[in-house]
């Protein structure tokens, strides 16, 4: 293999899709420089803080701090992958929270879907410096391609950004098939993404199910399979899988947020 990727501990970031705490071992781009991630994990922390209270502020303070040692080490590569995480994880909560919000004017609307493309765009160059050096790591390709989905807002834009970003997740697929969570990534194309640009509600159903089958304890897998069953006009089943994420942990404010905008219990 071209590139020599070595295992780290530390407490990273929470979720690749919906905000889901992700294992803390894992492989990440490492470049030897360990007292970076040293450095980082205040950081770390704060961002783990702001992804489970669905807080933008603590994520932004987060990255303040990341990118101020940045500036003093502009070549660590975990860095530069914690800070394109950063973009990604408030990207997310505009996507998956904000966005979701009832009342929201067409202006509020088109302002949160502006504020998650610019999110993308400065998050993208950090990731995107990684990407030959780390062509195998299927965290870097997912993180890359999450940011790509974070583009589309239209049908131009999904036409370009779509096929990008699927291209990448079906590698890093290749590379981990049996990852839950590169595959719960996967299968938010199909959820969110309109038909132009590889959205399958058919696929997303069958994603879901793997991913929960794969880990069980993956709040993000129920919540995503919950999403598409409403999609599909199946209210029963929407109910019953918001539930069960409920269940898992009664504090996510999204699971509570769609439980309320669509209306659906367990019966």
């Amino acid at each position: 293999m071209k590139n020599k990727l070595f295992r780290f501990l530390m407490v990273m970031m929470i979720g690749v899709t919906i905000l889901q705490p992700i294992s803390a071992r894992a492989e990440f781009p490492y470049d030897g420089q360990s007292s970076s991630i040293a450095e980082a994990a205040s950081a770390v922390t704060l961002m783990n803080d702001g992804v489970r209270l669905y807080d933008k502020a603590k994520i932004n303070e987060a990255r303040a701090q990341l990118v101020s040692l940045f500036r003093q080490n502009s070549n660590s590569d975990e860095l530069k992958f914690l800070i394109a995480k950063s973009y990604e994880q408030e990207a997310n909560i505009i996507r998956c929270y904000d966005r979701e919000q009832q009342g929201l004017s067409h202006s509020q609307t088109e302002n949160l879907r502006s504020e998650e493309k610019r999110l993308a765009e400065e998050g993208l160059p950090y990731i995107q410096s990684l990407s030959s050096k780390y062509q195998e790591n299927a965290n870097v390709l997912t993180v890359e391609s999450i940011l790509f989905t974070h583009k589309i807002n239209g049908m131009a834009s999904g036409m370009k950004n779509g096929p990008k970003a699927k291209r990448l997740l079906e590698k890093a697929l290749r590379l981990e098939p049996n990852n839950a969570r590169v595959l719960a990534a996967y299968g938010r194309m199909f959820v969110f993404n309109p038909s132009f640009a590889g959205g399958n509600l058919e696929k997303a159903e069958e994603t879901y199910k793997k991913v929960i089958e794969l880990d069980p304890k993956l709040t993000s897998g129920y919540i995503m399979l919950a999403r598409t069953y409403f999609k599909k006009n199946k209210l029963k089943e929407t109910g019953i899988y918001l539930h069960k994420a409920l269940e898992m942990n009664p504090d996510n404010k999204e699971a509570q947020l769609l439980l309320e905008k669509y209306g659906v219990g367990k019966s």
